[in-house]
Formats: C-alpha cells, structure tokens, sequence
C-alpha cells in the first residue's frame, strides 16, 4: 500500500522511534517501500511534481545518511542493494 510519506510513518517531524524525517519530504512525497533491518532504515521515495525515484538509506548506530537517484526499472534494485550503488556513484569522484 502506498502512503504520504508526511503523514505516514515519518509523523510530522519524526518517526516513531525520534529520527527526524529527511528535510526534503513533503505532502508530495510518496513512500514506495520501506525496510529496517540492523540499523538501517531505508526508502524508496518518489515525488509526484518529479519523475525521479530516490532510495534515502540512514544508519542508526552512526547517524549517517545518504540518497540515490534511481531509474525506473532499477528502482527496487537500488532499494535492495544501496550500499553497492552508492560505491559506484563514489567511484568517479577524486
């Protein structure tokens, strides 16, 4: 089932456990899918003004964050498996 992500499970200004929602979350934003597992919470968002699906991925234990863009049929995959993404995202940066 597809919910607003602002009014969902990131609440008005945090989730149920205290983390604070990502700042560019909006009435907008649409929450595709949702996973927690040791730690990590991750999202799959999409915006209704904007045709690009973002994966959010925030840990926990360390308080570190990140988002990807991801195209339409890699979407899921991205969602499954950010932290392989992501390498490659950092492999052309110097």
């Amino acid at each position: 089932m597809l919910g607003v992500v602002a009014s969902s499970r990131w609440g008005d200004a945090e989730d149920a456990t205290g983390a604070d929602r990502p700042a560019e979350m909006t009435q907008s934003t649409i929450e595709l899918a949702y996973r927690e597992s040791g730690g990590l919470r991750v999202a799959l968002l999409w915006s209704k003004g904007d045709p690009t699906l973002k994966v959010t991925v925030f840990d926990t234990s360390t308080d570190d964050s990140f988002e990807l863009e991801a195209v339409e049929n890699q979407a899921l995959d991205v969602f499954y498996h950010p932290y392989a993404y992501a390498g490659s995202r950092d492999a052309g940066r110097n």
